[in-house]
């Protein structure tokens, strides 16, 4: 009589996590993507193309390459070096930064919430940008030589 009891308890309890799982490693579809990302990459020089990265606070990457329209699904990182990225656009108040000076080789960071929607461009020698931007697009690109 115990043994039954103990399986079915052991059974919901085995329900109960592989639920709790499921529901906190979500994944997403290029077509449905999350209003929370950051964009990243690079663009011009003598081609012209753009290498444009997006990333999700779950850690999936999804990437664009040169003349491309569709992202596709890149590699997936940490989940908390990505909530790191996340953090520290936030922590440096990405949307109140202006900055559009692109080169003709240029680096970008777009940061975007259901709220937000804010680019930064720079690039050749128009002007150096702080250390705080070169800190995060180093560490961002960082995620994709993992």
């Amino acid at each position: 009589m115990y043994s039954k009891i103990f399986a079915k308890n052991l059974l919901s309890l085995f329900f109960l996590l592989f639920f709790f799982i499921h529901s906190s490693c979500q994944k997403y579809t290029v077509d449905k993507l999350p209003a929370t990302q950051i964009h990243f990459g690079e663009g011009g020089g003598i081609t012209g193309g753009i290498t444009e990265y997006c990333l999700l606070k779950n850690g999936q990457l999804f990437d664009k390459k040169h003349f491309t329209q569709d992202y596709k699904s890149f590699k997936k990182v940490k989940k908390k070096i990505a909530k790191k990225s996340f953090k520290k656009c936030k922590k440096m108040n990405m949307e109140t930064i202006n900055l559009n000076n692109p080169g003709d080789k240029y680096y970008f960071i777009t940061y975007q919430t259901d709220k937000i929607n804010h680019k930064i461009t720079w690039g050749g020698n128009k002007g150096k940008v702080s250390p705080e931007i070169e800190a995060l697009y180093a560490d961002l690109k960082a995620l994709i030589m993992e």
